[in-house]
């Protein structure tokens, strides 16, 4: 009987997680040689009336991503009092109802794109930060990244680079464009150069194609983009939701 259980045991397949694991993806990242991705391991390489035997433990990945995740939240802009904010600390002002509605709609089933627009102070970063920490705690792997700040990190990356010291612009390029969902903060207000245009085009457009989730925020309404082809994608109707955010200065009533 023993031997019968624990051939079954043996045959007995896990559920993988729906954070960030894209072994399905043939375009995505190769998956733990480990844990082949689940992010789970079963201890089977003790006796079988070994307390063990059968426990169900986290692969080293899982902490791996998790401390590479904490690495980038500082390195993209996702500041630490951002890391905390939830739908709890919400006020929304005159014109702001139908974004918050908007936004915390898709972050319960993220499909598609929205683009977030209105003026500056008008609560975009917050929404953005709620979503994604909304995400995350329902087990979605979702990236925050404040477009200038990512471009200046990626900048800093082509010079180590450049030095032989790392490899992690195509790293963090990677993430960029492969993460289930992204949200891109402040895209418009970035030094737009042809070097950073390629940079945002690869990472938008690839997510285009796959027809990835993003959310974007900005004070530029999508005509008033200087890339033409980013503005293109973005207007898609097909793909692209647009909501206003108003043109309240929320941190003027705050100091008022």
């Amino acid at each position: 009987m023993a031997t019968h259980v624990s051939q079954h045991l043996r045959n007995v397949e896990l559920p993988r997680p729906t954070t960030g694991t894209r072994s399905q993806d043939p375009d995505g990242p190769p998956e733990c040689p480990v844990c082949k991705g689940a992010g789970w391991l079963v201890i089977r390489d003790v006796p079988i009336n070994h307390p063990d035997w059968c426990k169900l433990v986290q692969c080293d990945c899982g902490q791996v991503m998790t401390e590479r995740r904490k690495r980038l939240d500082v390195e993209l802009g996702f500041e630490p009092e951002l890391l905390s904010l939830n739908w709890s600390h919400l006020r929304p002002v005159s014109g702001q109802t139908n974004a918050v509605a908007a936004v915390r709609g898709w972050a319960q089933r993220p499909v598609g794109w929205l683009y977030l627009v209105g003026c500056y102070g008008s609560g975009k970063t917050t929404l953005l930060s709620i979503a994604v920490n909304h995400l995350r705690a329902h087990g979605t792997d979702a990236l925050f990244a404040n477009v200038p700040t990512t471009l200046q990190y990626l900048r800093d990356c082509l010079g180590r680079q450049a030095r032989g010291l790392s490899n992690d612009l195509l790293d963090v390029l990677d993430w960029l464009k492969r993460v289930p969902v992204l949200a891109l903060d402040d895209l418009g207000s970035e030094r737009m150069t042809e070097w950073a245009a390629e940079q945002l085009y690869e990472v938008l457009n690839y997510r285009y194609v796959k027809r990835l989730p993003t959310i974007i925020a900005s004070n530029y309404g999508i005509d008033d983009l200087l890339d033409r082809r980013l503005a293109s994608r973005i207007a898609d109707a097909s793909l692209t939701q647009q909501i206003d955010c108003g043109d309240i200065d929320v941190r003027r009533l705050k100091r008022d």
